[in-house]
């Protein structure tokens, strides 16, 4: 009885069906949501630089990797029968209540790192800067497809500004989305 039951839904069109047998699935967009993270900046480093001339300090480099564990957020139980398509759709970096804001990025970074042997390539979405003194900056992700990237492992990403020095240390929250559609073979169950 349960095999004739979601031939009969897909037949019903209440889930989008290529095979009699199988269940294709949009699930909501899947976020990780990081609050103060900090970017730090050493002491004796910045003493050095805030001593060269302000045109010498610009082109300052600040970054961190961040793993982003998509599948820890789709349910446990289908995780061994469901096939995935995961697309990145966007990355917003804002600067954290009370922090500066991120008028000292002249350019920004946000990098897929490959794990090491997967074969992957990594892929950069590059911001430039278009006003003053932003209080975030938004990449949207073009819908690039993760999928080979989070089977391989986490999704690592590197988050790089390239400005002046800041004054402080960077504190930033990071919002990064990715939209995972599944597909469940129901004769594996």
């Amino acid at each position: 009885m349960r095999r004739l039951l979601l031939p009969a839904l897909c037949f019903l069109s209440l889930f989008g069906c290529d095979d009699p047998f199988e269940v294709n699935a949009k699930a909501a967009s899947v976020c990780q949501h990081l609050e103060n993270q900090r970017f730090p900046i050493p002491a004796d480093v910045r003493a050095q630089l805030m001593q060269l001339p302000p045109e010498m300090r610009r082109g300052f480099e600040v970054s961190r990797a961040f793993d982003f564990d998509v599948s820890a957020q789709l349910p446990s139980e289908l995780k061994e029968l469901m096939k995935s398509n995961v697309k990145l759709t966007s990355v917003k970096i804002s600067a954290a209540e009370g922090a500066p804001d991120l008028g000292f990025i002249d350019e920004a970074h946000v990098t897929l790192q490959p794990q090491a042997g997967s074969g992957l390539e990594s892929r950069q979405f590059d911001y430039v800067k278009s006003e003053a003194a932003p209080r975030s900056i938004t990449w949207a992700g073009d819908a690039f497809d993760v999928t080979a990237y989070v089977e391989s492992g986490n999704l690592r990403y590197l988050v790089s500004f390239v400005g002046d020095v800041p004054e402080g240390d960077v504190v930033v929250t990071i919002d990064a989305c990715a939209e995972a559609s599944v597909k469940l073979d129901y004769l594996d169950l």
